[in-house]
């Protein structure tokens, strides 16, 4: 619920390298620019006060809908991301969400934190 309604915002949000929301202590950072078919790192972190969970980091992508998602197991520490293509983003530039989450006694992603991005053109 929340990453749709995060989705929606991401139009006209600006873009900034801090994490956007978090819980527990834990982050997640994306770096500010990424260009299309690139790889980048994201950087994770659990916090002092989180859960010990496994966790797993989530890139969104959106050229007004969901274009690029891709879940990757993380080790705390860092993981890395290639920005497209896909059958439905063969180009252009896109707004971007990483989170950081694991996986719930309910069997649904809770992230934990979130940190938006730009990839350009």
């Amino acid at each position: 619920m929340f990453r749709h309604a995060l989705a929606a915002a991401l139009v006209a949000v600006a873009v900034f390298a801090v994490p956007v929301s978090a819980k527990a202590g834990a982050s997640i950072t994306a770096p500010e620019d990424v260009n299309f078919g690139e790889t980048f790192d994201v950087v994770a972190w659990e916090g002092t006060n989180g859960p010990d969970h496994d966790y797993w980091a989530k890139a969104e992508c959106y050229q007004g809908t969901l274009v690029y998602a891709q879940f990757i197991h993380i080790e705390l520490g860092y993981t890395t991301f290639t920005a497209g293509p896909t059958p439905s983003w063969t180009g252009g530039a896109a707004e971007c969400v990483v989170l950081l989450g694991y996986w719930n006694q309910r069997g649904t992603f809770s992230d934990v934190a979130v940190d938006e991005f730009s990839v350009a053109p």
